[in-house]
């Protein structure tokens, strides 16, 4: 579980980039527990600072270059897609472009609007070979 000192701001950042609200919990009318899921992953998020540092989320996939495009895609007509609002709320940053590390497979980093890094990892054996892609 994150803590976030915005849970509204963040839950909305999370399902700009494809996460979905899958549990919610209000209290007084503030937002005091959040579960989201991408895939098969679930992430939690509840109030309360400070915002988490050191941190980075790892989610294994086997799309690691569609979902590169995608987001690229979308950071290149965020202001397009969101003009009703002003604030970096639904900002997109790469905190890494996509790449081969030295431990083998494909992976690029996103960070999240509080800082935490969301690494997004293919394994070797889940990248395609380019005999594979026709």
């Amino acid at each position: 579980m994150l803590t976030t000192r915005d849970m509204r701001r963040t839950v909305r950042w999370y399902e700009s980039i494809g996460f979905t609200l899958a549990d919610r919990f209000e209290d007084a009318g503030e937002l005091v527990f959040a579960r989201l899921t991408f895939g098969v992953a679930d992430i939690a998020l509840s109030p309360g600072g400070p915002e988490p540092r050191g941190v980075s989320l790892w989610f294994f996939t086997d799309r690691a270059q569609e979902l590169y495009d995608l987001f690229k895609a979308r950071q290149a007509r965020a202001p397009e897609s969101f003009p009703e609002t002003t604030d970096a709320a639904l900002e997109l940053r790469f905190a890494e472009d996509l790449y081969t590390p030295f431990y083998g497979g494909r992976q690029f980093s996103l960070q999240n609007r509080n800082g935490v890094d969301l690494i997004l990892w293919q394994s070797e054996w889940l990248v395609p070979r380019p005999s594979d892609q026709g």
